[in-house]
């Protein structure tokens, strides 16, 4: 019987001189748990207070510190390797190979899983349709009699209708 290989499994390469490359397999999902746990974290830091209202400039660093310090975990998860490799790894990349990396880890681990989600939810919402009307269709809405235009409005396009 031949090996069969998940298709999502992709070969990063990375480096600054020489080129090295490594498997980036999609995350089970315990470890993608583990991940979207990270990711949130990050998520709460970059929504802190010493974010709002700072230039790119002032928060780009922090930013990079952030990524930085959970990148390790999340590369060691999804290529299978010892953090310390994967420190490794993110040492030897370029700036245009880590946000690569960060493109490909939300591709093959995120991107589907959310689409599909969204995509189930609206299935089930159409299959189960709230018992509850929206306050828009209560009922009729009475003419209460007011007229939103001015009667110089009116003029104006009464005048462009003869043109034409």
């Amino acid at each position: 019987m031949k090996d069969r290989l998940n298709p999502k499994i992709r070969k990063f390469e990375y480096g600054n001189k020489e080129m090295f490359s490594v498997d980036l397999y999609p995350l089970s999902i315990g470890d993608q748990k583990k991940a979207l746990e990270i990711v949130l974290e990050v998520v709460q830091e970059f929504a802190s207070p010493e974010f709002v209202g700072k230039s790119d400039v002032e928060v780009a660093p922090k930013i990079v510190e952030i990524l930085n310090k959970h990148i390790v975990a999340i590369l060691a998860m999804i290529a299978g390797v010892p953090a310390e490799s994967a420190q490794a790894i993110l040492d030897r990349c370029t700036n245009d190979q880590f946000v690569l990396l960060i493109d490909t880890i939300w591709e093959v681990n995120f991107e589907d899983a959310v689409k599909n989600g969204m995509s189930l939810f609206d299935k089930i919402r159409m299959m189960y349709p709230s018992k509850r009307q929206s306050q828009f269709s209560y009922g009729i809405t009475p003419n209460t009699g007011l007229n939103t235009s001015t009667p110089e409005a009116s003029e104006k396009e009464e005048s462009q209708e003869t043109k034409c």
